[in-house]
């Protein structure tokens, strides 16, 4: 039975799911899609996407004179 459960696992891990309207999705689709989004943001929570230039002084920029 666990087996069963396993494979069940892997396959909804590797479904595409995108074309399906939500009303039509099962429980177990929904708590992967769930799973997924987490997992998503969870990876852009996960560290500062605007951090500064790592190194000494910034940049001076120069006004362009023609």
């Amino acid at each position: 039975m666990a087996s069963d459960n396993t494979k069940m696992t892997d396959a909804l891990k590797h479904a595409d799911l995108s074309a399906r309207a939500v009303q039509d999705l099962s429980a177990a689709e929904r708590a992967e899609l769930n799973r997924r989004y987490e997992l998503f943001m969870r990876h852009f929570r996960a560290g500062n996407l605007a951090t500064a230039p790592a190194g000494g002084m910034a940049r001076r920029i120069r006004k362009w004179h023609p």
